[in-house]
């Protein structure tokens, strides 16, 4: 049988084709698919980076004693380091009296000798500029303060000069290298009198005790 449309030909409806929608079922089908094996790929990314955490942690763990083992070590190695280093500051600046008292017998000639020697605070004056924040000036400001002093007395006969100075005894301690490197001589005084019917000179030297270059 013949079938004739008689419809204005653009009234016809418009013929179309499957392809279109083959095509795009398709493609649709092949993205589906592709979202699949990204998703199983990452899945498989996802637990081996899991399983490498895991083994990195094992690790750490495991390293963890060697670590607080390394810190404790450290820390005990600054705190020697510490104790050796006070040590050496209180070692540097003792004084070992009896290398001092041995220097004094080295240094007294052989008409001296020694009846008593010391070791005491006496108070001293001493100036010191200030800054006046009020008058905005440096000030003199007096203060009393207690330093150490070391004295030492005794008796000097007649030398081979036939005179009883204390003066190579003095001259002596002032130049020595060693024993002016710890005291200064601050004052003397002497005294003209007899031991025993024998004429002889009294004397009383203090020391300061300082180190050179604490001045």
């Amino acid at each position: 049988m013949i079938s004739i449309n008689l419809l204005p030909e653009e009234l016809r409806p418009i013929k179309r084709t499957p392809l279109p929608y083959i095509a795009g079922a398709g493609l649709f089908s092949m993205s589906v698919a592709f979202c699949a094996i990204v998703f199983v790929s990452n899945i498989a990314s996802i637990h081996g980076k899991s399983s490498e955490l895991v083994t990195y942690q094992t690790e750490l763990d495991g390293l963890k004693n060697v670590v607080a083992e390394y810190n404790g070590l450290t820390l005990k190695k600054r705190q020697l380091a510490q104790q050796v280093k006070t040590i050496n500051e209180i070692s540097s600046d003792r004084i070992i009296w009896s290398r001092q008292l041995f220097n004094l017998g080295r240094l007294a000639p052989d008409n001296l000798w020694f009846d008593s020697i010391s070791v005491e605070p006496k108070p001293f004056t001493e100036t010191r500029k200030v800054y006046n924040p009020k008058t905005k000036t440096m000030d003199t400001k007096t203060e009393r303060i207690n330093k150490p002093v070391l004295t030492v007395a005794g008796y000097v006969v007649p030398g081979k000069l036939g005179q009883a100075s204390i003066s190579p005894f003095t001259l002596d301690t002032e130049s020595d290298e060693e024993f002016a490197n710890l005291f200064r001589l601050d004052r003397s005084t002497f005294k003209d009198t007899l031991f025993e019917d024998i004429g002889v000179r009294e004397f009383k030297l203090e020391y300061l005790i300082e180190r050179r270059g604490d001045e």
